[in-house]
């Protein structure tokens, strides 16, 4: 072999090698460096799905709703999924509630612009971790996590 075949020889290998090579997966982080889970594998019958707006009313803040909402700062929320719509939670929350003893609460969150659906407060986080480790023993309930406060 000439030197000219070996330079096109090592040249083709050079580049079968790099043309095979895996690509890094990439994820982004939400800004509060916290997960959401999307569960909108409900089964659904429609082709298509119309999110609508949630709506919200004007209401008047009395201190005992400002001491309510202080007081719960400190509280933990265990938090079994997020949805699109409100359709898809109900959904999620009639097809499980017969699998737990907790109360299963459906709002919109601001925060993460999903309907959610969470347990009643905890007031330890200990206590929430407690109920978070029973229920990933269950398949349906193998994502939920802690939020550190109440919505």
């Amino acid at each position: 072999m000439n030197s000219k075949s070996i330079f096109l020889l090592t040249c083709s290998l050079m580049l079968v090698f790099y043309a095979c090579s895996g690509t890094q997966e990439t994820t982004t982080a939400n800004s509060d460096d916290q997960e959401i889970y999307i569960f909108d594998d409900v089964s659904n019958d429609e082709d298509s799905v119309t999110v609508e707006e949630p709506v919200i009313e004007a209401f008047e803040i009395s201190v005992d709703t400002v001491e309510t909402v202080v007081s719960r700062a400190n509280e933990f929320v265990v938090q079994l999924g997020a949805f699109t719509t409100e359709e898809r939670a109900k959904r999620f929350v009639t097809l499980n509630k017969s699998k737990i003893t907790w109360r299963m609460s459906i709002s919109y969150s601001t925060k993460v612009l999903y309907w959610v659906v969470q347990l009643q407060p905890f007031t330890t986080r200990i206590e929430a971790e407690k109920v978070r480790n029973s229920l990933w023993e269950m398949e349906t309930f193998r994502d939920a996590f802690i939020v550190p406060e109440a919505k």
